[in-house]
């Protein structure tokens, strides 16, 4: 096997690998769902290529390359679809998206079974490569527009996007493109040019890249499932998810902690383990007016059943999962540890008591004092003052909010008094928004 072959081998593994690998950081995402699809025409492409160098007999070598043919002409669609992805312009360009890979279509079928795309194979001194027919330049023509369309998108994309981190994955593929473009002196020996092909190099040095921009945007910009996965696990009520058949398929960790139950045991579980007889009909009975209303149920009190025969009594929201058809799929049930809500009460209770307290105190401090007191607003504005306030200038306690400092002092004392309120927001850090 001669050393190109090899290299067009190693490389068709490689791609294989992360494709598989961009996939798997994220099995929903529609980027990586895309890499993979573009990566997969890639180990085509190479694979039929590696194995076509490595034949001696020219029939071989032109069937191998008819195989490699499909990936080509798929690359270009392939591309296109993925920067769609990246870019969140999928829905806009998806009838341009599925033109090219139509398009990409009829000339895979062509490669297959006739020869305007591919007439038979050259003998060069490092191997056999494809004789493109007349069908060859329309190829490269669909090539370079796609590209051309791939860049655009970029720029597009590039623009309107206001995250840096989607900015910085954006430029890092076009890095991705720039060292990509040596490929394309590939197709140089399929119109007769004598060139050593070195494609492999640098579509492997692309799909890094583009591998890399996935994996460290990922890394920057957590997937919504992700976020909702922390946050589901920080909730501190107790979170489970039945399905129709009233089997448990999620929990968080305050369901396990509080029922005494490990990570995985509750996981593919009824739920009425954890119910009692008495609250097995409660719970049924919640369930049937759920399946009833289709709409939330909230502070329904049902007792759970610990590993260990505690019961817990808890005040349970219910909430359906609802399909297309509005058909119950499952249930979320989000529990609160009664304990727990009374315990809230009592330091709710004390925080009032305390407030309330210090309201008296601060009243029988203001209403007593025989100094004047008054109290305004930072634009000079009274809003109360005390009784010995009242006594000495003679208002009644309606007439305070219709007064302002201004009214009582002359401008001299007026002047004094804006300074010395100035000095004292300047003291504590505040800043009004007018002065008197």
């Amino acid at each position: 096997m001669n050393t190109l072959a090899l290299c067009s081998l190693v490389t068709a593994g490689y791609l294989l690998f992360l494709s598989v690998c961009g996939l798997f950081l994220n099995l929903r995402s529609r980027s990586n769902q895309s890499f993979l699809l573009m990566c997969l025409y890639a180990f085509v492409w190479h694979l039929g290529t590696g194995f076509m160098l490595a034949s001696r007999d020219p029939e071989l070598a032109e069937q191998w390359y008819r195989f490699a043919y499909v990936g080509v002409v798929f690359i270009g669609p392939g591309i296109y679809f993925f920067t769609s992805a990246l870019t969140d312009r999928v829905k806009r360009n998806r009838r341009e998206i599925l033109a090219a890979h139509l398009t990409a279509g009829l000339f895979a079928l062509e490669g297959f079974i006739g020869r305007a795309a591919v007439d038979g194979v050259r003998e060069y001194p490092w191997g056999f490569y494809p004789r493109y027919g007349s069908l060859g330049l329309l190829l490269i023509a669909l090539f370079a527009i796609l590209i051309f369309a791939s860049f655009r998108t970029l720029l597009i994309g590039l623009r309107r996007t206001r995250s840096q981190a989607k900015k910085k994955q954006i430029r890092a593929v076009f890095y991705a493109f720039l060292a990509a473009t040596p490929a394309a002196l590939d197709f140089a020996p399929a119109f007769g040019v004598s060139t050593h092909t070195c494609g492999f190099f640098f579509i492997a040095l692309f799909a890094s890249i583009m591998f890399w921009s996935i994996y460290r945007y990922q890394l920057m910009n957590p997937s919504p499932e992700s976020l909702a996965g922390k946050v589901f696990a920080t909730i501190a009520d107790v979170i489970i998810t039945v399905d129709a058949d009233g089997f448990i398929r999620l929990v968080n960790p305050k369901a396990g902690k509080l029922l005494g139950y490990g990570k995985e045991e509750l996981l593919q579980q009824p739920f009425s383990i954890l119910l009692d007889a008495q609250n097995r009909e409660v719970f049924q009975a919640c369930l049937q007016e759920l399946a009833t209303r289709k709409k939330d149920l909230e502070s329904r009190v049902v007792s759970l059943s610990s590993k260990s025969g505690e019961s817990v009594a808890t005040s349970c929201n219910l909430s359906p999962i609802l399909d297309w058809k509005g058909n119950v799929l499952g249930t979320v049930i989000a529990c609160r540890d009664m304990r727990d809500i009374v315990k809230s009460k009592k330091i709710i209770q004390a925080q009032q008591e305390k407030l309330q307290d210090t309201e008296e105190r601060y009243r029988a401090l203001f209403d007593r004092s025989l100094f004047c007191v008054f109290v305004h607003d930072f634009e000079g504005n009274y809003l109360d003052a005390n009784e010995a306030a009242l006594g000495l200038l003679g208002y009644e306690k309606e007439d305070i909010p219709h007064l302002n400092i201004a009214s009582m002092l002359t401008e001299d004392q007026l002047q004094e008094a804006a300074e010395a309120l100035q000095d004292f927001l300047d003291k504590h850090g505040m800043l009004p928004r007018s002065r008197p």
